[in-house]
């Protein structure tokens, strides 16, 4: 008996109800649902102790002990939601506050001048004594000044957007800085740019964006991946049109049968011009689309029927 009524827990027996005075009443008396409240869970504690079983499920019943207990958790959650609203405003106010001191000091920069005091910033060191709002704040208004920089470099052509390069990185070359900008600004063109050309064309720039050694090289990865897909695209069409493929294959082995026939050249410049034909455009991809249709390696000795 004992271990029954110990299973009913006071909360289980404050269900939600109405009576005669309802949870209206006690939402709009607080301190009248307490006192209820109270009142319910003191008689619960005497009927355990009775183990009276027959009183306390009529107390879980009760209706008055069930819209005081539902109206104490409904003017909690209220009381939450008013507290969350008055520190999101509190927040907000302090915020724009903070923007229109920042305006008057940084407003009227360029984005090049932003990116310069930003960089340097006390924001950006890892023990800044700047508050999260001041940093929060600056950190939007460099953005917005960011995509400013993007879209007045966007405008340029990338030969001319790399012509700027020493104008940009000379001095500093950081995460945030100008040069940074400038760098954003040109992976994006970069990427239209290349998007747009023919594979033939593309495929003889590698050279200019992927040398380890060149200052274009933060470009090259942006290279290779627009090559990727337009070689692919070329792939992709010889496996459909098989008649294309075979001739294309063809004149590849004609080229390298030409090359073996010349009794001019050595064996060593021989070897130089086969690699030459086939590890480019348009006899590497003839290759690929060879293998995937599964018609076995290309020597580029036989010719495709």
């Amino acid at each position: 008996m004992k271990k029954q009524l110990g299973l009913l827990s006071i909360g289980a027996l404050l269900l939600v109800g109405c009576g005669e005075k309802d949870h209206q009443y006690y939402l709009e008396n607080v301190d009248k649902a307490q006192e209820k409240v109270k009142e319910c869970k003191a008689e619960v504690q005497k009927l355990l102790k009775e183990k009276n079983k027959e009183k306390l499920v009529e107390l879980a019943a009760n209706k008055e002990c069930n819209a005081a207990d539902s109206a104490l958790k409904e003017h909690r959650k209220q009381e939450l939601e008013k507290q969350r609203l008055e520190k999101e405003n509190a927040r907000k106010e302090l915020l724009e506050k903070i923007r229109k001191d920042l305006d008057k000091q940084y407003g009227n920069l360029s984005w090049q001048e932003m990116a310069a005091e930003y960089v340097n910033h006390d924001c950006n060191n890892a023990r800044s004594s700047s508050s999260w709002e001041q940093c929060e704040v600056l950190g939007k208004l460099y953005n917005e000044k960011e995509e400013q920089g993007k879209m007045e470099l966007s405008k340029l052509s990338l030969e001319q957007l790399l012509s700027e390069q020493k104008t940009y990185c000379t001095k500093d070359r950081r995460v945030l800085s100008a040069c940074d900008i400038w760098q954003k600004a040109t992976l994006s063109v970069a990427k239209q740019e290349f998007d747009k050309k023919d594979f033939s064309a593309l495929s003889q720039q590698e050279k200019n964006y992927c040398d380890y050694n060149s200052s274009n090289y933060f470009l090259c990865a942006t290279w290779r991946e627009s090559f990727r897909v337009s070689e692919k695209n070329i792939v992709d069409n010889y496996v459909k049109n098989y008649e294309l493929l075979k001739k294309d294959y063809n004149q590849c082995v004609a080229s390298i049968q030409n090359i073996d026939n010349d009794e001019s050249k050595s064996y060593a410049i021989k070897a130089e011009e086969r690699e030459s034909i086939t590890s480019n455009y348009p006899c590497r991809q003839a290759g690929y689309a060879r293998s995937s249709l599964g018609l076995g390696y290309a020597d580029f000795k036989t010719l495709m029927e």
